[in-house]
């Protein structure tokens, strides 16, 4: 008997593999609200759970450098190796971090989760030299992912952001991530150490005995410096009374990028002490709004900047 197929010119055949998950990445960027840069060491909290239950969504990191769901984690450099570095690390002079993919985020990757879903999202440090000012920082997300099968490949996923609750949100269905912005505000800042003067230097003993004065204050104004004039701005401050080492912190709002500008301190002092004429220093920001640049204009006799510990947004003296 022929076999009742023989005259059949097409073959069935019914293949099993291992289910291809479209695993997912969710993204957290802190970025500069005037100048867009990337921010490193803002920390964020990150909790993703399962719209319709409340329960969290288990996860496997795939990288090191992933973020566990549920967990605070910090912004930084991510590594080409899939690690994840620090401003630090990457300025230090005996330095061997690898080419840098990416910076001021962080993550968690490898969701394998099809369904609503809901990021509880809060920024709980700002980086140095920022706030959170009247930036939008904490809040909840909820996002649809939806699996879609391919025929001739792995199964892709497409994502619908059902509320942003503010926030900037990025879809990449094609890579398969989720980038979430979020922006601080710069801010300058005066350290500023109050002494009696000379008591800095050696004696003819060479000892030195640092003598510093509490419930010193002093008054922070601001103007814009161009070719032709000085334009005032909006910085008026006051800082606390100095502290028993002689400390006080005069934080005078956003940098200026791209300018020059011209801080004046006015000092009030004790009674027992005279207070020094008003100093002016030049600061001269790049166009990121770091400090590249800075000069004392009034008389140096009786202030000085500390070159070694002074930060990009910090001016010690």
């Amino acid at each position: 008997m022929a076999d009742e197929n023989e005259n059949c010119r097409s073959m069935y055949a019914i293949i099993y593999n291992g289910d291809v998950s479209p695993a997912y990445t969710v993204k957290v960027v802190t970025e500069d609200a005037e100048t867009g840069k990337r921010i490193n060491g803002s920390e964020i909290y990150m909790n993703i759970t399962d719209s319709s239950t409340g329960d969290l969504i288990k996860v496997e990191p795939k990288t090191s450098a992933s973020a566990q769901n549920g967990t605070t984690s910090v912004t930084g450099n991510l590594g080409i190796d899939g690690e994840m570095y620090t401003d630090e690390q990457l300025n230090a002079e005996d330095s061997n971090a690898p080419i840098i993919v990416e910076k001021g985020l962080t993550y968690i990757d490898n969701i394998d989760f099809e369904g609503t879903f809901e990021i509880e999202l809060s920024e709980t440090k700002a980086a140095n030299g920022y706030v959170f000012g009247d930036q939008h920082t904490d809040g909840n997300i909820k996002i649809q992912a939806t699996y879609v099968p391919q025929l001739d490949d792995d199964p892709t996923v497409n994502f619908t952001v059902v509320d942003n609750d503010g926030f900037n949100i990025i879809v990449d269905n094609v890579n398969r991530t989720i980038t979430i912005k979020i922006l601080n505000e710069s801010r300058v800042t005066f350290d500023i150490t109050t002494m009696q003067y000379g008591t800095d230097k050696a004696d003819k003993d060479g000892n030195i005995n640092i003598k510093y004065i509490s419930g010193a204050s002093y008054d922070i104004t601001a103007e814009i410096q161009t070719a032709t004039e000085n334009i005032e701005t909006d910085v008026n401050t006051t800082t606390p009374l100095s502290d028993k080492d002689g400390k006080t912190t005069g934080n005078v709002g956003k940098s200026f990028a791209g300018k020059t500008v011209i801080y004046t301190l006015h000092q009030h002092v004790p009674s027992a002490f005279k207070a020094v004429d008003d100093i002016k220093i030049e600061v001269k920001y790049d166009s990121k709004g770091y400090i590249k640049y800075y000069e004392i204009l009034t008389s140096e006799n009786n202030v000085s900047i500390d070159t070694e510990k002074n930060q990009k947004e910090e001016i010690l003296f």
